[in-house]
């Protein structure tokens, strides 16, 4: 907030905040309750209550990203055609937080996903060679786009501090 101004750093929020919403409102229709929500540096943990099914699982996971990319469709063409930059700055936020978390990388929707498919398919205790290659995949991947966004802000301070958080945290 300090580099950037409040305005990004209040969209960037509302982008986070409409994600977990997104969670939130597929474990309710799902049939679970939420004992508590955990706000974590770059992101939250949601704990239910109660049995959910894989399916239910895998629909939670993807919510919160599927929330981000359907705010992106919806704002990013008026404010790009209009070029208005803080709806345009909400709409590529809303984008990144769904791509990011879309990566699986421990911890993120998309690793939690894609380890509900695969016990779901292929039964527990079979998805932990198969993860593990995918999380390697996802840091490279994570780290290339991490190093892009830096170039193409500019060398954005804003950015550098955001990416280089982002690539420490994930780390362990």
């Amino acid at each position: 907030m300090y580099i950037e101004g409040l305005y990004p750093f209040c969209l960037l929020v509302l982008a986070a905040l409409l994600h977990e919403a997104g969670h939130l409102f597929a474990i309710r229709i799902s049939g679970g309750s939420v004992k508590r929500v955990d706000i974590m540096p770059l992101g939250a943990r949601i704990v239910t209550s109660g049995t959910l099914s894989q399916e239910n699982d895998i629909a939670i996971y993807l919510s919160g990203p599927l929330v981000n990319l359907a705010v992106f469709a919806l704002v990013f063409a008026p404010a790009y055609f209009f070029r208005l930059p803080y709806p345009l700055y909400f709409a590529l936020a809303n984008l990144f937080l769904a791509f990011v978390n879309l990566l699986p990388l421990a911890g993120n929707d998309g690793y939690c996903a894609l380890i509900s498919f695969y016990c779901n398919r292929y039964g527990e205790g079979s998805e932990h060679v198969f993860v593990k290659r995918a999380e390697v995949l996802s840091k490279w991947a994570f780290f290339i786009l991490s190093a892009l966004a830096v170039v193409f802000s500019g060398f954005n301070p804003g950015v550098i501090g955001l990416t280089a958080a982002a690539n420490i945290y994930k780390k362990h």
